[in-house]
């Protein structure tokens, strides 16, 4: 067995953070705005081979290059984006809004003089309803109804394999949507699917493909594929509930 990953303890990434931490401000001190870390870390979730990612504001106008290398025994991520950039990123709204939120939420600060990351938190949730079904309908017509389409051709084919494969990808597609939808966030992927069935708003059909899902449970992909279509027939209710009408009736141009 090759060594690296080479697992450490959380005592040892924290001594770590703080190497990094003063090596940044040493070489960048004028520029730099803040420091914090994101991820795992950040939850207090990492594991002994979890990786430290870190995040560092610089000032509008100022620069830092972006790193991802491998110190034995850390592998180490570092984003600089200037004040303004991560304000703009911290507003974004697209698909992943749902996995994407809790890195600006739970960025743990290491040098913060000015409380920044603080100021931040409550940002990435002042989203409106129009935003939010703008996002939603996008997301149908380029993810969920492209995966539906794939899944039914899958089925005609007998490429069980493929199907199953993209059953999990259409039920986690339908997960950050309902994540969206309610404005809720969740905290990792790996545990999304099974975080989604506490949301209250969900579309009929959901809880029945995750539950396959997440019980290993596709001894059978006919089963799984008649779940996909149950969900996609509760999505569409949804978004008709919703008053989201993604379909067109005359070209757009």
């Amino acid at each position: 067995m090759f060594l690296l990953p080479q697992p450490t303890s959380r005592i040892e990434k924290d001594r770590f953070i703080d190497i990094v931490k003063e090596r940044l401000l040493k070489v960048y001190d004028e520029k730099i705005m803040a420091i914090g870390v994101y991820g795992s870390f950040a939850l207090d979730e990492d594991g002994p081979y979890s990786d430290i990612n870190f995040q560092v504001i610089v000032f509008d106008g100022q620069r830092i290059d972006d790193f991802q290398f491998i110190y034995p025994p850390f592998k180490v991520t570092i984003e600089s984006l200037q004040k303004q950039q991560y304000i703009t990123s911290a507003k974004e709204i697209n698909s992943d809004w749902s996995l994407n939120v809790a890195r600006f939420i739970h960025t743990m600060p290491i040098y913060d003089p000015i409380m920044f990351f603080s100021k931040m938190k409550s940002i990435p949730l002042q989203i409106s309803s129009y935003e939010i079904k703008d996002v939603m309908k996008k997301c149908m017509i380029e993810e969920l109804y492209v995966k539906m389409a794939k899944i039914r051709n899958l089925r005609l084919l007998q490429d069980e394999t493929s199907l199953l494969l993209n059953a999990v990808e259409f039920c986690e597609q339908g997960a950050k949507l309902i994540g969206l939808a309610n404005r809720y966030y969740f905290r990792s992927k790996t545990r999304m699917l099974e975080e989604s069935l506490g949301i209250a708003t969900k579309p009929h059909g959901y809880e029945q493909l995750v539950k396959l899902i997440l019980q290993r449970d596709w001894d059978i992909s006919e089963i799984v594929y008649e779940a996909c279509e149950h969900l996609w027939t509760g999505i569409n209710q949804w978004f008709n509930e919703l008053g989201i009408n993604y379909r067109s009736h005359s070209f757009p141009f």
